[in-house]
Order: structure tokens, then C-alpha cells, then sequence
């Protein structure tokens, strides 16, 4: 066909010259536009031919580009346009309303929704960040941008802050990734077994105390009992059951009791099981007071020379034996 008098930037449209519309271009003397690459978009809808006149024209979201409201433009891949604290690309509204949480909405600065498809398939609104519609969930107002929630924080769809966790859980991401605090379920309990501490890291219960899930201090064995892990295992802390029965000096456990330890035995603080005296060595108290069994001194009773004992017997010293002798 014969070239045309129309300027780069513009069409042939009946006998008139036109500006292309957004995400296309033309050279001089066409009688159609061309679409910008896929992936590449012009944000002017048709207000400024300098805006169309080459390929050159068509550019790369970089997501700070500074659109108005209503600009249909095609979708920008997620990779190279993240959603972010300037701008956001919004789902398949019409020309004058925004996305808010999936759903087409009028909106201060772009006016009332229309048909929520007006846009066609594999079209989105670009919009720039206003912050009166408030921020993605897992952000917070912050000088007029949306920033990521701080450890221990969540926030919803439009808010303008960020809400603490409930006492006892915590969210390790400290401003790094939103999607990290987009709602109370990503605030994290301390398995049982562990506390929570004012610095927000989860730690084992010490000596004799135990805890449940979501604890933020632990809880001391019945008097009694013991667990005797310092803090290293957590299965050894995460249930009352694991406090175990500890028996006083002179004394041994039976089931579920502490029991007086008999003659010629003796025991320590915690040890929950009785010791024979040394070889030559006894206590004649028979399990009736604790005290002359709580440590090996207890121990008295030496067998004179030419006489012998064991912790085994009760009738205290006896005479050695044919062809042998002892000392004192």
C-alpha cells in the first residue's frame, strides 16, 4: 500500500491520523500499529505519539515506572515485576478500579468498578502504591511505603501496622520475607519440652522442671522428684511424668516409696538405691532411722584380729578359719 502522511507514533484510523495505544508502536507512514515483545509494554494509552514511535519504546516492567490508575497492560511475569512496596500489578480489573484481596474495586483515585474482566484474558490494572487502600498482607505502613513485618509480627490485607503474636509464640523472619507474616497462623509455638525466652528463641527446660506446648517459662517438679537432664533433651522435660522420684540420704526407692536402707547398707542424696558397707565395716540399725544410713561413715564396726566380716551378714564379726589368720 502507498505510505501515508502520518507521523511515527501514529496510524492511519479512516482519514485520520491516530495515536497507538498502550503497548504498541508504529513507524511513519503506517496504517497500523505494531505490539510492543511479549514481556515489554508502553504505558501511554494514546495521549503522546513521541510515546509510540519505536520499538524502543517498548520497555521491561521495572515496577516504578509511576502509571496512573486504569491503564490496562498485559501481564508482566512475576520475576520481572514483583509485587512491591511502589507498585503492584492487580488481577484482571477494568480501567477504573483496583484489585484489593482478588476483588475488582472502585477506589479514590481511579473512581468506581466496572466489568472486572474489561481488561481481557491475560490483561491486568498497574497501578501505582496508594497508601489510603493500606498494605499486602505481611506489611505495615512505614513513611508512606509498604515495609515487611518485623520478627514477631503479622499483619492482614490493608493494614496500616502490624499486630505482635499471642504470648508464647513468635516468628523467627525478622523483615525479610512477608510471606512470613501474613496472619496469626504463622505465629510459632515452642514444642513442650522448651520455653520461650524474652529474646524470642525457644530453649530446653533446666534441672527438675518440665513444660507443655507454647510455654514462656517452665514448671517445677512436685516436691520429691527430679529430672536430672540440664537442659539438653527435650523429651526429658515436655511432661510432668518425666519427673521421676528422688529419695533422701539414708533411703531407697520401692515403687513408688522411699524406704529406710537396712543393715550394712547406706546411701547419698538422689541415689534411690542403698550401698553395702565396706568389707569389715557395718550398721546395725536395720531400716528403723535414716540417719545411720545416709553416708559411708556410718560405716563402724572394724572386727578385732583373728576375727573377719562382710557387709552380707548380720551377726557382725566372725572367727577365721582353719590355716588363716587377719589383723585388726
Amino acid at each position: 500500500s502507498t505510505p501515508n502522511s502520518c507521523s511515527a507514533g501514529t496510524y492511519l484510523s479512516g482519514s485520520s491520523c491516530a495515536t497507538c495505544p498502550a503497548n504498541s508502536y508504529s513507524n511513519a507512514g503506517a496504517y497500523s500499529c505494531s505490539s510492543c515483545p511479549s514481556g515489554k509494554y508502553i504505558l501511554d494509552a494514546g495521549s503522546s505519539s513521541t510515546a509510540h514511535d519505536s520499538e524502543s519504546d517498548c520497555q521491561v516492567s521495572t515496577c516504578d515506572a509511576g502509571a496512573a490508575c486504569g491503564l490496562c497492560l498485559m501481564l508482566i511475569p512475576t520475576a520481572d515485576c514483583p509485587i512491591d512496596d511502589d507498585a503492584e500489578i492487580m488481577v484482571r480489573c477494568d480501567d477504573s478500579s483496583v484489585s484489593i484481596g482478588g476483588l475488582c474495586e472502585g477506589n479514590s483515585e481511579c473512581g468506581t468498578s466496572n466489568d472486572a474482566n474489561n481488561c481481557g484474558t491475560g490483561y491486568d490494572v498497574y497501578r501505582k502504591f496508594n497508601p489510603d487502600s493500606g498494605c499486602m498482607a505481611g506489611k505495615f505502613l512505614s513513611g508512606g511505603s509498604c515495609e515487611t513485618c518485623p520478627a514477631n509480627k503479622y499483619s492482614e490485607s490493608g493494614a496500616h501496622s502490624c499486630f505482635s503474636c499471642p504470648l508464647g509464640k513468635y516468628i523467627t523472619d525478622d523483615g525479610l520475607n512477608y510471606e512470613d507474616h501474613q496472619g496469626q497462623t504463622d505465629c510459632q509455638s515452642c514444642t513442650a519440652g522448651k520455653y520461650l525466652t524474652s529474646n524470642f528463641t525457644c530453649v530446653v527446660c533446666g534441672l527438675d522442671t518440665f513444660s507443655d506446648v507454647g510455654a514462656t517459662s517452665c514448671t517445677a517438679c512436685p516436691s520429691g522428684k527430679v529430672i536430672t537432664d540440664d537442659g539438653e533433651d527435650a523429651s526429658k522435660h515436655d511432661e510432668e511424668f518425666d519427673c521421676k522420684l528422688s529419695c533422701s540420704a539414708g533411703r531407697y526407692k520401692s515403687e513408688s516409696n522411699c524406704l529406710v536402707c537396712g543393715s550394712n547398707k547406706y546411701s547419698n542424696e538422689g541415689d534411690n538405691f542403698c550401698t553395702d558397707c565396706p568389707m569389715g565395716k557395718f550398721i546395725s540399725d536395720n531400716g528403723a532411722n535414716y540417719y545411720y544410713h545416709d553416708a559411708e561413715s556410718d560405716c563402724e564396726g572394724v572386727c578385732q584380729a583373728g576375727k573377719y566380716g562382710t557387709s552380707s551378714v548380720t551377726s557382725l564379726c566372725t572367727v577365721c578359719g582353719a590355716n588363716t589368720y587377719s589383723d585388726s
